[in-house]
């Protein structure tokens, strides 16, 4: 039937031809079976990885609201430090208590802010299982196709939440206050020291180098010829002393005392040369008694003599007791002479000086008239005239005084202000370490990862695959379960999560940089800015942190106006340093499918838990049925469109920026 002599039968060709045709149909059909079959595990693990982006939707939230707290609270305390060390400034002390001020508004908005994102993220993670439920429903229904039936869900691992939500504790910020502003009030008596010495050593300067209308330095010039090494000038007081003024007084009576004679032969000129004379000399030697010294402690000590203008100065200063003055013995008795040539002079008897001769009751010379008033008249007319010598001297000698006064009062004010900024220290010390404690801890439900599980019901084999050469069996039931969980994109690089999500808000429209600029202000430039540098330096770790809070510190006025001011800084600074702070991990994560045996390990499970689940949904009905279950879920908690997690206040400003999420977003189904 099949063969003949000339080669194959009809009969053969036919059955080949069927048999060709069964074979191919039947091939047809099982690539067809064996396809669909294994579809099913695709959508088990696209409703993983949807229920594991619920997760990371979450934790991305979580991560933010963790940073913000935290450095909210490292900018507070950092602006307070500053402020601590703006008030221990003379002069900048005004300035230093606002910002004490305005890190404790920061630290109180951070208070306020924990608190709302804590409740917000709790009550969020409440209804993350529904989330991820629903989502993993969401995509199994949308793989349905044609007589192909898929209904399922995603189910969180571990099922309820072990996150920890200590809100973040509430800074003791008062002592820092108090110490600012007891600071501050030191500082404002320095402030009034120091404004007196800067005045009274104007005032010195100005009498022994400006001429109004005459000084010291013009006077020195005029009356002792003095060469400019010996009689320098300075323009401005920045760098004058009252050293200067004391060397220039011992060359200028040194000068006079060689220069002095008398400028006529009458007995009374000759008796006033002898007093200058004297005076010149006896003002050389006081200056040379007299000192200036710059210790190498910064302190100054000065020393600058009075010379007397008068009767009761002259008998109080050496002048009095000196035995200078020639002695006679006349017959009416002793007689004082103001120089040896006199011509009432007639049986000398050596020298004596002026107490002895007032005590012993010594006779005025009738010829020269010398006595006590006549010595005190000498520097008498030079003093309280403005173009004596004498007369600047008197001015440079009295403010050299008020200025040791003031120094003196400054002096003890710095030590004050030291040791209440000490105080201030510790107290900031004391406060800062607060920030390390009650760190919320996040494991939301999904955080160990997300199983999908999918049954597909039975199928028919398409129509076009049925014929006379085929047995059309249906595609029989199936299931498949696949795991996803969260992992560090490393591409992605460092703080891809802040930078992402201020990117949204500011594409968003939040906040115009109108409003920001306008509600700043100049007064608090550098506010935003250290706190947008601790969030963008959070995730690199502490020793990035610290040394923005030293680069705000030393971008202060205040640290280089005085050592205090980079003291107090360095102090503060190392603080901060050597608080070791647990930074955030902020890298961005992305779900990946993963073994579901090491999602169930983690909760103590095995895949006959899976099973028993996938067991329990329908065997037939509408996947509506089970994506509803868990939708409405959520709708009759959550009504509106969007959630406001937290409102983040901006430091230094009214405005505040809403953590919100997206229900329809977050789920991707309602």
């Amino acid at each position: 039937m099949f063969l003949e002599e000339d080669g194959y039968t009809s009969i053969t060709v036919g059955l080949a031809l069927a048999m060709s045709l069964v074979l191919m149909f039947g091939l047809v059909c099982v690539q067809w079976s064996s396809s669909k079959a294994a579809d099913i595990q695709n959508v088990a693990d696209a409703s993983a990885l949807a229920g594991a982006q619920n997760v990371k939707a979450f934790t991305t939230v979580a991560q933010v609201s963790d940073s913000c707290v935290l450095t909210l609270g490292l900018t507070g305390m950092l602006v307070m430090g500053a402020g601590l060390i703006t008030s221990a400034v003379p002069g900048l002390q005004g300035a230093g208590v606002k910002l004490t001020s305005a890190g404790a508004d920061i630290l109180r908005s951070r208070q306020e802010f924990a608190q709302s994102a804590s409740e917000g993220l709790q009550t969020l993670e409440s209804f993350l299982p529904a989330a991820i439920a629903a989502s993993g429903c969401a995509v199994v229904k949308a793989n349905q196709e044609g007589s192909l039936s898929y209904w399922g869900v995603a189910l969180p691992f571990p099922e309820t939440s072990l996150s920890t939500y200590d809100t973040a504790s509430d800074l003791d910020m008062k002592e820092l206050e108090e110490k600012s502003t007891e600071v501050a009030k030191k500082a404002e008596e320095a402030e009034v020291s120091k404004k007196e010495m800067n005045d009274s050593l104007e005032r010195a300067w100005r009498a022994d180098c400006v001429d109004d209308p005459y000084c010291m330095r013009s006077r020195a010039e005029s009356l002792a010829h003095l060469t400019p090494d010996k009689n320098p000038n300075y323009a401005i007081p920045d760098n004058w002393t009252f050293g200067v003024a004391l060397m220039r007084s011992r060359a200028y009576y040194q000068a006079r005392a060689a220069l002095e004679q008398p400028i006529s032969t009458s007995i009374e000129e000759q008796a006033n040369s002898a007093m200058r004379k004297s005076f010149y000399l006896f003002a050389t030697q006081a200056m040379m008694e007299g000192y200036y010294t710059e210790n190498l402690d910064g302190t100054v000590s000065i020393s600058l003599p009075d010379l007397p203008h008068n009767t009761e100065e002259t008998q109080a200063s050496k002048l009095f007791s000196e035995t200078l003055w020639p002695k006679s013995i006349e017959t009416e008795g002793a007689v004082l002479h103001a120089y040896s040539a006199c011509p009432g002079l007639h049986n000398s008897s050596g020298a004596a000086s002026l107490k002895e001769a007032l005590q012993g009751g010594y006779r005025t010379c009738p010829v020269c008239k010398f006595d006590l008033a006549a010595m005190g008249k000498t520097a008498s007319a030079s003093t309280n005239i403005n173009n004596g010598y004498e007369h600047y001297w008197r001015i440079v000698v009295e403010e050299s005084k008020k200025y040791q006064d003031a120094k003196k009062a400054y002096e003890e004010a710095t030590k004050a202000i030291k040791a209440l900024a000490e105080k201030g220290a510790d107290a900031f010390d004391k406060a800062i370490q607060a920030l390390g404690v009650k760190r919320p801890r996040i494991c939301p439900p999904g955080a160990w990862g997300v199983i999908g599980a999918c049954v597909r019901g039975e199928a028919d084999l398409p129509q076009k695959l049925s014929s006379a050469f085929s047995q059309t069996e249906p595609l029989p039931t199936g299931a498949a379960i696949s795991g996803a969980t969260l992992a560090v994109d490393a591409a992605t690089g460092e703080n891809n999560v802040l930078a992402r999500f201020f990117d949204a808000l500011h594409t968003e429209g939040t906040a115009t940089d109108d409003d920001f600029a306008g509600a700043l202000g100049s007064a608090f430039d550098g506010i935003c800015g250290l706190w947008g540098s601790l969030l963008m330096a959070y995730q690199a770790g502490f020793e990035k942190i610290s040394d923005a809070g030293s680069s705000f510190f030393d971008g202060l006025k205040a640290v280089g106006a005085t050592p205090l001011g980079g003291w107090l800084s360095q102090k503060l600074s190392s603080i901060v340093g050597a608080l070791g702070l647990e930074p955030a991990d902020l890298r961005l994560r992305k779900p990946v499918l993963c073994n579901t045996q090491d999602i169930l390990e983690k909760d103590g499970l095995d895949t006959s838990y899976v099973r028993e689940v996938v067991q329990q949904l329908p065997a037939s009905g509408s996947p509506d049925d089970i994506l509803k279950s868990f939708s409405r879920m959520i709708e009759e908690t959550y009504n509106d469109d969007e959630v406001v997690i937290a409102e983040l206040p901006i430091p230094g400003t009214s405005l505040k920026i809403p953590f919100s999420i997206s229900i329809k977003k977050l789920l991707g189904v309602l």
